[in-house]
């Protein structure tokens, strides 16, 4: 089976987390407050619930990209420019749950659409998909997806 992961993103610190497991709520709690803490420069004491309104909780999709890389919400990805997945018009996207694994494109003019994860023809998506960067935290991607910035 499979761990479920997250990464945090830190409105404040414009920072992400490393990934890591949620094994129950208190689990949670520990692992994004040490987390906050340590990019805030501030002492785990003074981080408390309050901090929840400037968290962005990121799922994994459990897909990992060519290079191995885990994808995760908000991940911005590129398709359709790979050797052997080649297509007409290769796609950026942002990568959501609206409500199971989607890729909302945002390099293709007026045809940007919603692209369902179950709707990839190839046999090895992770082949066909790279993560190139985030939209919370990379800000010269985030410029380019209207919808994120």
């Amino acid at each position: 089976m499979n761990e479920l992961t997250f990464k945090v993103f830190d409105k404040v610190s414009k920072k992400i987390s490393p990934p890591f497991s949620v094994f129950g709520e208190f689990t949670l709690l520990g692992a994004w407050s040490s987390w906050v803490a340590h990019v805030r420069d501030a002492s785990e004491v003074s981080i408390g619930l309050s901090c929840l309104a400037d968290l962005v909780l990121l799922r994994s999709t459990g897909v990992k990209d060519i290079n191995g890389v885990e994808i995760y919400e908000k991940d911005i990805v590129h398709w359709g420019h790979i050797k052997g997945y080649e297509e007409n018009y290769p796609r950026k996207a942002v990568v959501e749950f609206s409500p199971d694994l989607s890729f909302k494109t945002f390099n293709l003019g007026e045809c940007d659409h919603t692209f369902r994860f179950g709707n990839f023809t190839y046999r090895s998506t992770e082949n066909a998909l790279e993560v190139i960067g985030h939209s919370l935290s990379s800000p010269e991607l985030a410029l380019q997806v209207d919808d994120y910035s």
